[in-house]
């Protein structure tokens, strides 16, 4: 019976400038027949097996592939393949997770180039093939804030100092991390009303109305009014004298006891404002005075007399002194 002897059986990782790890490994075996000649200068058929499970069973192969050419022996028998780099029939090398577990390999040989695989071999893969897993790891990249330096991670922007400033009416109290934000309560008053942060208007504007008074107009609806004045400021009417008898726009007239009426010869609109002064007062037995008892649009009627020097109204006589008026109105 012809036997695979095998003389190294080991991986063999290419180094290269690139971090990714190369997805092929080298196998060497010696090929001798039956008789235990060396089979050299011929290409031999190979199949080789890569699993997790010892057996080989079918559905437990990770990854399984045949090579096309035939590799071929040297003159000493040796052939050498490239793992990873024939037709994959099952799995594919790149897809090995050599984290996994334990890993074995089977090589299945045809000393004559077919596929009638007489000569097999399997055994443990060790610890070199391994290097594959570099393949597998993930590379951080610190982002900000985050160094990276081999397997340490470290935060270079520790927290930094945190400030909360209220606005409006709201207020905030305390330090970082305990904050406590103080917002007022509001109450609605008439027409208002309040949910949540929402103030509303419950009672919108109502009837609003304006009306003139004398000499005063108003025209158009609320908020447009216009108020104007129909009876705009005209120059005052004066009438002056005194109780000397009649004089420009007035008579005067007495009823004795101390009274005068000046008439007026044209009434005003409203009663005018009218004062007296006192003229040519004679010495008596009291304090003369003179005063308005009533002011009507036609007619004024001054009282006049003196007091007692106890400050009663004596005798109420027409005495001999006057009086100057001045009447001023529209």
């Amino acid at each position: 019976m012809k036997k695979l002897s095998t003389i190294l059986a080991v991986v063999l990782i290419t180094t290269s400038v690139f971090a990714q790890a190369p997805q092929k490994m080298s196998y060497q075996a010696v090929i001798r027949n039956s008789g235990g000649t060396l089979v050299t200068n011929q290409g031999v058929g190979m199949r080789v097996s890569i699993s997790t499970d010892s057996t080989f069973a079918i559905g437990n192969i990770n990854y399984r592939e045949i090579y096309n050419p035939n590799p071929t022996t040297n003159a000493n028998g040796l052939v050498t393949i490239e793992v990873g780099g024939g037709l994959a029939l099952i799995g594919t090398f790149a897809g090995i997770n050599w984290a996994n577990g334990t890993y074995y390999i089977k090589t299945e040989t045809d000393p004559t180039g077919g596929t009638t695989y007489t000569i097999n071999g399997k055994s443990q893969l060790l610890s070199v093939p391994y290097a594959l897993c570099a393949g597998n790891v993930t590379n951080y990249t610190g982002g900000t804030g985050i160094n990276v330096t081999g397997t340490t991670i470290t935060n270079t922007a520790p927290d930094q100092t945190v400030a909360i400033t209220g606005t409006g009416h709201t207020t905030v109290s305390g330090t970082y991390p305990t904050f406590t934000v103080n917002t007022p309560n509001y109450t609605a008053g008439t027409g208002i009303s309040i949910a949540g942060g929402t103030v509303t208007n419950t009672a919108p504007d109502q009837t609003v109305a304006i009306t003139g008074g004398t000499g005063i107009n108003v025209t158009g609806t609320y908020p447009n009014f216009t108020v104007t004045n129909t009876a705009p400021e005209s120059t005052p009417r004066i009438v002056y004298g005194n109780d000397g008898g009649g004089g420009s726009g007035y008579t005067v007239s007495s009823s004795g006891g101390g009274l005068t009426y000046l008439n007026f010869n044209t009434p005003f609109s409203s009663p005018p404002m009218v004062t007296a002064t006192l003229i040519n007062v004679q010495t008596g037995a009291g304090t003369p005075f003179v005063g308005i008892q009533s002011v009507s649009t036609s007619q004024v009627i001054i009282i006049t007399g003196y007091t007692s020097n106890s400050g009663s109204f004596a005798n109420l006589q027409y005495v001999n002194y006057s009086f100057n008026f001045i009447a001023v109105g529209n």
